[in-house]
């Protein structure tokens, strides 16, 4: 039996190509293992906001964002730009001036979320707040979050909330 130069080339390359796929998989570390990076939110300084198709004024405006401190999520940054996600999942880019580290979240239950007192056991309401509200946050424990508006404080559960609720 005898092989071409042409076989042994194809028999030698498939070789390669397997060890090499055998020594990548090696490398890759399961998303299982690997670990959670903390959510980064930010909030928009402006009530005019440009959110773009890439990092650069080169790039045409997808969305044009009409509310001051709406809160994003980061997802990731550069040194001039930073790509976000915005409550409704939209992925853009916006420049980091016209965004701050102010913690933020939106509102976001379809009936008017509660505000709870301040103290340990939250049981008196002191204000319903209705869907798409921009709320400050001050502080989250487990499922409460602080928060204020207005001249307002007290808490909120964080399934009520989309933004900066982590702790």
């Amino acid at each position: 039996m005898s092989f071409s130069p042409y076989k042994l080339l194809l028999c030698v390359l498939l070789l390669v190509v397997a060890g090499s796929h055998k020594a990548f998989s090696e490398t890759i570390t399961p998303a299982s293992a690997q670990k959670e990076t903390k959510e980064v939110w930010a909030s928009l300084v402006y009530k005019k906001t440009n959110g773009r198709a890439g990092p650069g004024t080169e790039f045409h405006k997808l969305w044009i964002y009409h509310r001051k401190y709406l809160p994003v999520k980061i997802l990731r940054k550069s040194r001039e730009w930073s790509k976000i996600e915005d409550m409704d999942g939209t992925v853009l880019w916006m420049h980091n001036s016209v965004l701050n580290k102010r913690k933020t979240a939106l509102v976001i239950s379809a009936q008017p979320a509660y505000l709870y007192g301040i103290g340990r056991k939250r049981e008196k309401i002191i204000a319903r707040l209705a869907p798409n509200i921009i709320v400050r946050i001050d502080t989250c424990e487990k499922s409460w979050c602080q928060i204020r508006i207005k001249d307002q404080t007290g808490w909120i559960n964080t399934t009520d909330l989309w933004g900066a609720t982590g702790s």
